[in-house]
Order: structure tokens, then C-alpha cells, then sequence
């Protein structure tokens, strides 16, 4: 048998600890970085670099899973494969296709508060793939047809539901699950924040069976409007080109009021280690980390590059010196101004001890 150990501590950020190793300072990595917010609500960034001949291309729009209810559940997800689509396109194409034969790629993630469209393409066609992004996004030409056939991708990502769930219209295991058998999440026990999803597997599953057209084109209709989209231009690029093509495709979005999200709810952090162990039949695998809260954009991006470095220093010694470990890795979860970092290793037993 194998344990499985993660050890997270309660406290400060433990931001002392990085001075030991800090080099002579350098220029501010973010200097370069502008931000224009557009008269219709648009908040535009800029981070342009010269150090790259790729140009990456961001749009977020606050909505996700916590924007929907039992009518809908799924849709925000559906409808982000949906945008993909055009019924101006040949059957055989998406968007996604379009920008791979132009050299770049795209792709696009939908979480709990934020549904995200991004793509990269070398800098020479900058302006084609902004072109194209406010094609896909700002003016989609939804169909039925599409809409069905992104019902089966979806359904490719979250499964179909078992013959059980469908013929009787919901999952019997969700409705009778027993009480006791259920264990809060970290989230609830460190932070008193519930993470999980609004809706069981099987409750989306069926869900995304019956979201209409109608349906999709509401939720994008409440959600998808200038001041609540984040648009970010990132890499080479020429400025002056970039902001006329946005003025002339995001600029041109009249102001209007939708829907928002609900705010978030403050972290009530738990001021004690975090310790949790199972038992597997794996190799022993080790987390060890710090919970954080209250920190900064500056200050997680320092706790960040801390674990990274830690787990590069552990490879060197556990791996590679003594061959005691498969790898080391650092992971870092962080919502708002909350969450946790660690870094992770595998070990033998024998080895176990020791290397903790």
C-alpha cells in the first residue's frame, strides 16, 4: 500500500524566504504593457515584445457555469463551441481549421466565471487573425445544424449519459447518494468556498441534450457585450495597425447593458496546516506547499516562480543525483486573491523518509 501526502501551510506568503535568492533587480517586465478601455466599455491590453515572431491573440468574457441554472446548465460551454462555427463556412470547416491552414492555432475554455477564445499566428498575419477573432465572436451566424453536431463534441469532452440516466431522465446515484459518504473539498475545509459545480456530471450531460438555438443565442445575447469582454493582444505587433482594427471591429459594438455574475465570495481561510493522506496502491506521491491569501498579482507571481524554482532545485537532487524520483513539479491554483501552491514528487517507500 501507498500513501499519498500533501502538506499545505497556513500563514504568511512566506514572501521572506524569496530575498534569499533574489538576483539585482531588472527592468519591470510589465512596463510595456498598456491598457485602453474603448468608449463602448471594451478593456483592451497591450503587451507587445520583440523577443517573438508570434502574435497571441485573448478574448475573455465573464461568464461561465455559475451564469446558468436547471433550464440551461451547459450552455455557456455549448455556445463556446458553437462560435467556432459558421454557416458562412463549408460544412467540413470551423474557425479552428481556418487559422491552422493560416499557420496559427486556436482553441477556447469555458470555467466557472470566465469563457476564454484564444489563438497565436506568426506576426505578419496579426491583423488577419483579429479579423478574423471578431468575425467568429462578435458576429456569429449560429445555426441549428451547428448546433447539433457541437452537442456531439461536447458530448465527446463530458459523456454520454448511461442507459439508466436516460431513460429515466436523471441519475439515480446523484438523487440517493448517501449524506455521510460525502467529504467537503479543500476549499470548503482552508477557505468555507464551495467550488464545486452547480450541477452533477450527469445532470449536464443530459442537459446539453436539449439546449436549443434559441437558447444559445440568449445566453450570448445576455453575456457577450462590450463591458464585459477583456480583449489582449500579446507578442510582435505593430500598435497603430492592431488599434485601428480593433476601434473598427470591437469599437463599432454599441453600449448596452446584460447580465452579470454574481461577486465572489470572500475567502474565510482557515489558519491551520493543511493535512491530508490516502492510501493507494500507487507510488508514494508527495505535495507539499502553502496556502496563500490577500496577495497581490505581484505577489503570486513570486510565490509562483518560488515553487518553480524549488522543484527545479529537487529534480537536481532527488532525480537526477540520486535517482529517487520519477520528477519533481511545481502546480499552482489561485482564484482572485486566494488558493494554494505546492511542489510535487514521486519516491519509493524506502526513499520516503529521506527525501521528505
Amino acid at each position: 500500500m501507498k500513501n499519498l501526502i500533501k502538506v499545505f501551510a497556513a500563514g504568511p506568503l512566506l514572501i521572506w524566504s524569496l530575498t534569499i535568492y533574489a538576483k539585482e533587480p531588472g527592468s519591470d517586465p510589465y512596463q510595456a504593457i498598456e491598457y485602453i478601455k474603448l468608449d463602448n466599455g471594451v478593456s483592451v491590453y497591450l503587451a507587445p515584445s520583440e523577443e517573438t515572431n508570434l502574435t497571441e491573440i485573448r478574448l475573455d468574457v465573464g461568464v461561465g457555469w455559475e451564469a446558468e441554472n436547471k433550464s440551461n446548465w451547459g450552455v455557456s460551454h455549448l455556445l463556446e463551441h458553437v462560435l467556432f462555427r459558421d454557416k458562412q463556412l463549408k460544412e467540413e470547416m470551423s474557425y479552428l481549421q481556418i487559422i491552422k491552414e493560416a499557420g496559427g492555432r486556436a482553441n477556447g475554455q469555458t470555467d466557472s466565471r470566465l469563457t476564454s477564445y484564444y489563438g497565436s499566428i506568426p506576426s505578419s498575419k496579426s491583423k488577419w487573425l483579429l479579423d478574423t477573432f471578431s468575425k467568429m465572436l462578435l458576429h456569429p451566424n449560429m445555426t441549428n445544424e451547428n448546433v447539433q453536431k457541437e452537442k456531439s463534441t461536447v458530448e465527446l469532452e463530458i459523456g454520454r449519459p448511461g442507459p439508466v440516466t436516460q431513460a429515466l431522465g436523471f441519475n439515480p446515484f446523484d438523487k440517493f447518494y448517501p449524506s455521510y459518504l460525502k467529504s467537503s473539498s479543500f476549499w470548503e475545509t482552508e477557505f468555507k468556498i464551495s467550488n464545486d459545480n452547480l450541477f452533477s456530471k450527469s445532470e449536464e450531460q443530459l442537459s446539453n441534450q436539449k439546449l436549443t438555438l434559441v437558447q444559445i443565442n440568449d445566453h450570448y445575447n445576455n453575456y457577450y457585450y462590450p463591458s464585459n469582454m477583456k480583449l489582449f493582444v500579446a507578442g510582435k505587433f505593430t500598435k497603430k495597425e492592431i488599434m485601428d482594427t480593433i476601434i473598427m471591429t470591437w469599437g463599432t459594438l454599441k453600449p448596452r447593458v446584460g447580465l452579470s455574475l454574481k461577486p465572489v465570495k470572500k475567502a474565510e481561510p482557515r489558519l491551520e496546516p493543511y493535512i491530508h493522506t490516502d492510501v493507494t496502491q500507487e507510488n508514494n506521491s508527495v505535495y507539499i506547499g502553502t496556502k496563500a491569501w490577500n496577495f497581490t498579482n505581484q505577489d503570486q507571481e513570486i510565490l509562483s516562480s518560488y515553487s518553480n524554482y524549488l522543484a527545479h532545485r529537487l529534480m537536481k537532487e532527488i532525480r537526477n543525483l540520486k535517482g529517487q524520483a520519477y520528477t519533481a513539479h511545481a502546480e499552482n491554483y489561485f482564484h482572485k486573491d486566494y488558493g494554494y501552491t505546492y511542489v510535487g514528487f514521486q519516491t519509493p517507500k524506502e526513499n520516503l523518509d529521506s527525501n521528505l
